[in-house]
């Protein structure tokens, strides 16, 4: 799908105002790979923040169904897709933060775990 990726990352970003600053890296030798917007703008501007944001949430549409995956997942990501989220991967990462994070203070939110 990195053709399908590349293609709806910069029609996204373009229709958003920003320039279509994209990476296109396989790794392992193509078994996987990363597909990385880049984005520049001023943070202290909050419109400017704003457009960003719902650009962000215009991209996971576009490539989530593609079957891209977020990296580093933050948890409005998590939320949007969470109808998605298959039971068993969920508890599968329960358990997994249970045994390593039996505190839980490790990423408190991530994946709506807590």
């Amino acid at each position: 799908a990195w053709v399908e990726g590349y293609e709806a990352v910069r029609q996204v970003m373009e229709r958003a105002g920003f320039p279509p600053a994209i990476v296109l890296r396989p790794m392992r030798l193509g078994h996987f790979g990363v597909l990385r917007m880049i984005t520049t703008f001023d943070r202290s501007n909050a419109a400017e923040v704003a457009s960003v944001r719902r650009m962000n949430e215009a991209l996971c549409d576009a490539i989530v169904p593609l079957g891209f995956v977020p990296y580093k997942t933050p948890p409005w990501v998590v939320r949007r897709f969470e109808d998605r989220i298959h039971p068993g991967f969920r508890l599968l990462l329960r358990k997994i933060k249970d045994a390593m994070d039996p505190k839980h203070v490790l990423n408190p939110g991530k994946w709506m775990l807590e």
